[in-house]
């Protein structure tokens, strides 16, 4: 399994990666993409279910106005930023990518 995953990751590797994204969002990333490697979950699912979660978030700064609030909300982007590594990973694994997905600045 692991090496599975470590192959997931090494091969949704970018040239131009950011810090935060190569060592901390894409790792997990790469265990969620291993497993969702198999179900019929498409990249623009993962996408949608990305969007939810840092709406989930900004809902959560909105209506929990503390510093723990602001603390599960800044968890739950992160969380939200670790799905949106996965889409693209997953496109890459599954080799589903689309040209307009290169233009990303991330």
């Amino acid at each position: 399994m692991l090496d599975s995953v470590l192959a997931i990751y090494v091969e949704s590797k970018k040239q131009r990666d950011h810090f935060w994204t190569e060592w901390v969002s894409r790792p997990p990333a790469a265990f969620i993409v291993w497993g969702l490697a198999r179900l019929p979950v498409t990249p623009n699912q993962v996408t949608f279910f990305a969007l939810a979660v840092f709406a989930t978030a900004a809902v959560m700064l909105i209506t929990v106005p503390s510093h723990a609030g602001f603390l599960w909300a800044a968890l739950t982007v992160q969380i939200a930023f670790i799905f949106d590594c996965v889409d693209g990973q997953l496109a890459r694994h599954k080799n589903m990518t689309s040209p307009l997905a290169h233009i990303s600045t991330f």
